[in-house]
């Protein structure tokens, strides 16, 4: 029931930007931070209680327990190597290069991934429910990948483009003091767009397929491999790390399309295709930007 929850959350939203910029506008100070997280969550679980007449109880069966810890242990090991695999990279520049240096990949990598995550986020829980039904229908699966892929690329497009040429605004916005972020926010989209290229469709289609220890297997490499490429990329500074980034996601992002294709019996090249044309599409509309800011600016 997504217009529930979407209902759920558009309140629970507006519960953490009252709270939050009210502590903030009181001289709460840090603490407003907490007040909202807070109060997002109470607000959320206040409306899911009134609208769902669904409520808990103590049946229990040790059958449906071994079902579901075999199926949630590697989703939740998955999730936390998933979600490792986004802050590891200013983790280990702020050990080797420094907490400033950190702090502007952190920045930077932000500008790019927060536009694309709005987008694939939604599709990619929603499709989740469509890839589990479809877990026996070996070929209504693939179909329904193929199709959301192609989807998915095209509206993950725009908002990475449009944080691409907005990236100059920054520092007349925000102060000078953000100029130094502009070149590694611009490199870091080129590792922002392959979130929406079919990275984070990896954990719905093979959570959907039933393949959860698959999903593991494939954020814990996305791990230790993007370890490697920041030691690599970080030899040459900050700007080596967000180039590392880069190139490292867009080649995790074949093999994550490697694994689904051997999941839902497709065709590595069938998938590649349908990627293709927008990755083509975003590095033309870069070379646009730069361009256009050459021929108004010099």
């Amino acid at each position: 029931d997504f217009r529930t929850e979407a209902r759920a959350q558009a309140a629970a939203i507006l519960g953490y930007i009252g709270v939050g910029v009210g502590m903030a506008l009181a001289g709460a100070g840090v603490w407003s931070i907490r007040g909202g997280f807070a109060a997002n969550y109470t607000v959320l679980a206040v409306v899911f209680w009134i609208v769902s007449d669904w409520r808990p109880s103590w049946a229990f069966g040790r059958a449906a327990l071994r079902d579901l810890f075999g199926f949630g242990v590697y989703i939740a090991l998955a999730r936390a190597m998933f979600d490792l695999s986004k802050y590891l990279p200013v983790l280990l520049i702020g050990a080797v290069l420094g907490d400033v240096r950190a702090g502007l990949f952190s920045i930077a990598f932000k500008v790019g991934y927060a536009t694309v995550s709005q987008v694939v986020s939604v599709l990619s829980s929603v499709l989740f429910s469509s890839f589990s039904r479809l877990q026996n229908d070996e070929e209504g699966l693939r179909s329904a990948y193929l199709e959301s892929l192609r989807y998915m690329a095209v509206l993950s497009l725009v908002p990475v483009v449009v944080a691409y040429a907005a990236v100059p605004v920054l520092p007349p916005l925000m102060g000078e003091e953000w100029t130094d972020v502009v070149d590694l926010a611009r490199i870091l989209c080129f590792a922002s767009i392959w979130w929406g290229l079919g990275a984070e469709l990896m954990p719905a289609i093979l959570a959907g397929a039933g393949r959860p220890a698959l999903r593991f297997v494939a954020s814990l490499v996305t791990v230790v491999g993007l370890c490697i490429a920041l030691l690599i990329g970080m030899r040459h500074g900050v700007e080596g790390a967000c180039v590392a980034t880069a190139l490292f996601y867009g080649v995790n992002n074949v093999f994550y399309q490697w694994l689904i294709v051997r999941t839902v019996g497709s065709d590595l090249w069938q998938v590649l295709r349908r990627i293709w044309d927008p990755f083509v599409g975003f590095c033309l509309a870069a070379g646009a930007v730069h361009a256009l800011e050459r021929f108004l600016f010099g």
